[in-house]
């Protein structure tokens, strides 16, 4: 029927979502932030484990990613050359902010903007939204969108993801 294809493809959509988290907190969890978390920059494996298919996603274009040290990513390394690249409407505040800053006071960028990179990339999966919509929604606005949806224990630390704050968001393991 049509509602259990709905529900299918929604248990899909989560499902990968969580194969995306997975890879996100394996290059965290190796003190990296990959830095620009984009659909373009994911690459999607099915493998069949016990004659069902399973979705894997890895991160592929490390050509942003950088070292971590304590909280934040080497400052060292972070010029305006290297944020150049990212892709804007998925990227966090502080990047954006990073890059179009001409001091150099530049804002902390640490593996929290890969969450908000995510949060979007989740936003967008669940919702069809487009990203410059969800970055500009406010965060009652995005769980609304959510409501219909199953597991809703999911929906604030999804939208909490794409708090302006970076100390906001949750981290890759936590969620």
């Amino acid at each position: 029927s049509r509602h259990d294809d709905a529900h299918e493809r929604t248990l899909f959509r989560f499902q990968l979502l969580y194969s995306i988290l997975i890879s996100l907190d394996f290059v965290h969890a190796r003190q990296f932030g990959h830095l620009d978390v984009t659909p373009g920059n994911l690459m999607c494996c099915l493998q069949l484990r016990k004659d069902r298919p399973t979705l894997n996603v890895r991160f592929i274009d490390f050509g942003s990613a950088r070292f971590t040290v304590g909280s934040g990513i080497d400052t060292i390394h972070i010029g305006t050359q290297s944020i150049l690249g990212i892709t804007q409407s998925y990227a966090s505040p502080e990047i954006i902010e990073a890059a179009s800053a001409r001091t150099p006071n530049r804002p902390e960028i640490t593996m929290a903007s890969d969450m908000f990179s995510f949060g979007i990339i989740a936003l967008q999966v669940l919702t069809g939204k487009l990203p410059s919509v969800l970055t500009a929604m406010p965060s009652s606005l995005k769980l609304a969108l959510l409501s219909d949806l199953p597991y809703p224990e999911l929906h604030m630390p999804i939208v909490a993801c794409t708090e302006f704050e970076p100390a906001d968001r949750p981290t890759s393991a936590a969620l």
